[in-house]
């Protein structure tokens, strides 16, 4: 019949044994509870992550700049050399159109982006 008694020895080992194990399973639930804040919330967007801040420098004129992204036929034209060309050219696409004055609305890319202008200065903003 087998003994149910332990050893000094094996119990020394299992007490040694056992703050390792312990240290495993919190890390192991702390990487649990890490991936779950980081999960999208209903909105599928994700609250830990860094924002995201870009800065482009077109080359051109201010004026040339400025009428490029107030004229709907120059933005159109803009907007057909990129990527976006499948936006503006799909089955039921908005055509673009872009009114050039403070509360003025715009719709863009199709009809995918829409709003108004909220502040306007000719050749500068």
């Amino acid at each position: 019949m087998p003994s149910t008694l332990i050893s000094r020895r094996a119990l020394t080992t299992r007490l040694i044994a056992l703050p390792v194990g312990l240290g495993i399973a919190a890390r192991v639930s702390g990487e649990l509870n890490d991936r779950e804040a980081s999960k999208p919330v209903g909105d599928g967007l994700t609250r830990t992550s860094e924002a995201i801040h870009q800065e482009v420098m077109f080359q051109g004129s201010p004026q040339r700049i400025f009428a490029a992204l107030t004229t709907s036929k120059d933005f159109d034209a803009i907007t057909r050399l990129s990527d976006a060309v499948t936006l503006v050219t799909a089955k039921g696409a908005k055509p673009t159109s872009i009114h050039r004055e403070v509360g003025g609305s715009f719709t863009l890319f199709g009809g995918y982006i829409t709003g108004r202008n909220l502040e306007m200065l000719p050749d500068q903003r």
